[in-house]
């Protein structure tokens, strides 16, 4: 299956990278695990049937818990998983479904 960083994803990661430089290998971990079929992280509801899953990534630059590390929120369709969102926690609240109903119609994700 096809992993698609989307341009705000990717936009999302470079400016992460500035402070925390091992960003971009964390979500590689992710990345691997979506391409050997798992699907980690928890799915979110009331978002119409859609395949949308919101998974915490331990940041390793800062050394802190997975629970202080990021949110990443990707879109798991026919022929492709999508990744959506990614934030630092605590200082993202939980991504809302209606954003994450924004996003994925913009880019014709059902």
């Amino acid at each position: 299956m096809e992993i698609i960083l989307t341009d705000r994803f990717n936009s999302l990661v470079k400016k992460l990278g500035r402070r925390y430089r091992r960003v971009a290998d964390d979500v590689d971990g992710l990345v691997d695990d979506l391409e050997d079929g798992r699907k980690p992280g928890d799915k979110i509801p009331g978002l119409g049937g859609a395949e949308v899953y919101k998974v915490r990534l331990q940041n390793t630059s800062a050394r802190l818990s997975k629970r202080d590390g990021f949110r990443v929120v990707y879109h798991v369709g026919e022929t492709a998983i999508t990744l959506l969102v990614i934030c630092q926690k605590p200082r993202c609240a939980d991504v809302q479904p209606v954003r994450i109903r924004h996003l994925m119609n913009e880019l014709n994700l059902t």
